[in-house]
C-alpha cells in the first residue's frame, strides 16, 4: 500500500480533487482488489482490461493483476508507454508475452469506443474484469480552471467510462465479476 500513497489527493487544492471521481474510484478499486488479491487462485487466468494503464494507479494495478496470474489488457492513449510497461512486466515476472496486450484507447473519442469494445473482447475472447481507471485533471486550482476544462474532464472521466462500460456490456452481454 505504500506505493499507492503518492497517488492519494491532498484536499482541496486542484480541480480533480474537488470531486471528480475517476482517480477516487480507481483508488477504491485498488484497495478492494488488494484484499481480493490474497485469493490468487480465484484471479488466475482472468482477463482484465485496465484503462489508464500507462502510468500511476493503472500501472500499479497492472502489476498486481500480473502477479496474480491474470491476462492483462493495458489500455491508454500512449501506446509507447504501454509497450514499455509490458516489457517491464514480462521481464520482471517471467511471464509469456502473450499474457499482456497493449491497446490504444482514447475515451474522449466516443464514436470509436464501440469498435474498441469489440476489439478488446477479440483479444482473449472475453473480459472478466474492467477497471475504469483512465482520467484527466484540470491541472489548476478550482478558481483558475475554465468551465470548458470541466466539460472535457466530465467527457473523459465520466462519459467515456460509461460508454466503455456500456459497450463492453453490449459485446460481452455481461462482464463477469465472479471471484
Amino acid at each position: 500500500m505504500d506505493s499507492l500513497e503518492r497517488y492519494l489527493p491532498k484536499w482541496p487544492e486542484t480541480s480533480l480533487q474537488m470531486g471528480l471521481t475517476a482517480a477516487g474510484a480507481a483508488i477504491v478499486s485498488f484497495l478492494l482488489l488488494r484484499g481480493l488479491f490474497k485469493q490468487r487462485k480465484q484471479l488466475k487466468g482472468k482477463v482484465v482490461v485496465i484503462t489508464g494503464a500507462s502510468s500511476g494507479i493503472g500501472e500499479a494495478l497492472a502489476t498486481e493483476f500480473v502477479q496474480k496470474g491474470c491476462k492483462v489488457i493495458l489500455a491508454a492513449r500512449s501506446i509507447e508507454k504501454l509497450k514499455q510497461l509490458k516489457e517491464k512486466l514480462v521481464s520482471s515476472y517471467k511471464i509469456a508475452e502473450d499474457s499482456i496486450a497493449c491497446f490504444f484507447l482514447d475515451l474522449e473519442d466516443h464514436d470509436a469506443i464501440e469498435e474498441a469494445c469489440s476489439s478488446l473482447l477479440a483479444l482473449y475472447g472475453k473480459v472478466d474484469i474492467l477497471v475504469n481507471n483512465a482520467g484527466i485533471s484540470g491541472g489548476d486550482r478550482v478558481e483558475k480552471c475554465h468551465l470548458q476544462t470541466y466539460k472535457k474532464i466530465m467527457d473523459i472521466n465520466y462519459f467515456g467510462q460509461v460508454a466503455l462500460t456500456k459497450g463492453m456490456h453490449y459485446y460481452d452481454s455481461l462482464l463477469q465479476f465472479t471471484f
